[in-house]
């Protein structure tokens, strides 16, 4: 995998481009050169209050958009997820709490990781940063009313699909899923990232994933 540039996110008139900026490193990184300000028009939607805010899975739509391969999805244990993920050679951008005192979202884009410490590109607070897993955990938990995250929710992001079969329990990966709310099939890749998609396997990464067409959450084999 190619070294990850960092990008910050261009903030106006109230916006939060964070996920447009998450995304256009790993385009960059992947040799797919986009403005900023086409990406958050794509990944953002209208708010109550007549601004836009990004929706993870509009994230992982953009990315399919631009023929990258992509899958958001909750994850049962994010810092074993990441580590998986990266191990793998995908991408994965982790959607979290921007600090501990506020209930704000907010999109970075992982580096490195082990058990005690996750490296990331933060696109408002700078290129490699790194926080200890034990305040990223705490991150990824919704706090405060009207929290913007749901929690644990990752998008692993990869330029080519790979057939993916479980090396504890044998099960394949499928090619493809298909919605059970918009009845709409989506790929099943990086397919890697779910570590397995067996519901009884130990390997299993995943909690439920998230429709990139119509924000349903849901659990493989539903």
């Amino acid at each position: 995998m190619a070294p990850v540039p960092f990008e910050a996110q261009m903030n106006g008139d109230g916006q939060r481009t964070c996920g447009a900026a998450a995304l256009n490193m790993i385009y960059k990184s992947m040799g797919i050169v986009i403005p900023q300000q086409a990406v958050w028009r794509v990944i953002s939607l209208p708010d109550a209050q007549t601004g836009r805010f990004a929706r993870t899975y509009r994230l992982a739509f953009d990315a399919i958009l631009r023929g990258v391969h992509a899958i958001a999805f909750k994850a049962l244990d994010p810092i074993q997820a990441v580590q998986t993920v990266l191990a793998a050679g995908s991408s994965v951008i982790m959607n979290h709490r921007l600090q501990e005192d506020t209930g704000d979202g907010h999109f970075t884009v992982a580096l490195s990781a082990n058990d005690n410490s996750i490296e990331f590109h933060d696109p408002q607070f700078g290129p490699s940063q790194k926080r200890s897993t034990v305040l990223m955990r705490s991150l990824w938990q919704p706090k405060f009313d009207n929290c913007e995250i749901s929690g644990n929710f990752l998008i692993a992001l990869a330029p080519i699909g790979v057939p993916h079969k479980c090396s504890a329990c044998g099960v394949s990966s499928p090619d493809s899923v298909t919605c059970p709310a918009c009845n709409v099939s989506f790929a099943l890749q990086p397919a890697s990232a779910l570590g397995c998609v067996n519901t009884m396997c130990a390997r299993r990464l995943w909690e439920a994933v998230l429709c990139p067409y119509c924000d349903a959450v849901f659990p493989l084999g539903a």
